[in-house]
């Protein structure tokens, strides 16, 4: 792998390791555990944007099992979004995605579950 190359590829990590924040548990259920970055909450009105870290029970059919989530969620009308993903085959990088502002769909959050306890984290309440 040429220096260059490897340039590209960290570049392209947009989160931080899912070790390198200081994570709190927000939600867990049989298909694995999901935690807030608390120090990553920005309020901006209705919403609110920060890094969730979800741990698989078990791994994907591609081996990833754990991804850090830039989430925002709109509190009032209790919906949410992806806008980044990086996704890790246990410690090491698999691959990041990231939607455009103007591309995303907000989708509801069910009344229960693991997105539900994050949406009250975030937003309080």
């Amino acid at each position: 792998m040429t220096l260059s190359t490897l340039a590209v590829a960290l570049a392209a990590q947009a989160l931080p390791a899912p070790g390198a924040v200081q994570w709190e548990e927000v939600a867990r259920d049989g298909a694995g555990r999901y935690a807030i970055d608390p120090a990553s909450i920005v309020r901006e009105g209705d919403r609110v944007r920060f890094l969730m870290r979800a741990t698989g029970a078990q791994a994907n059919a591609d081996g990833t099992s754990a991804a850090v989530v830039r989430y925002l969620i709109d509190c009032r009308r209790r919906t949410s979004a992806v806008l980044a993903v990086d996704a890790y085959r246990g410690d090491a990088f698999a691959y990041s995605r990231e939607t455009d502002e103007d591309e995303l769909v907000m989708l509801p959050i069910a009344g229960a579950g693991g997105e539900a306890q994050l949406q009250r984290r975030a937003c309080g309440g």
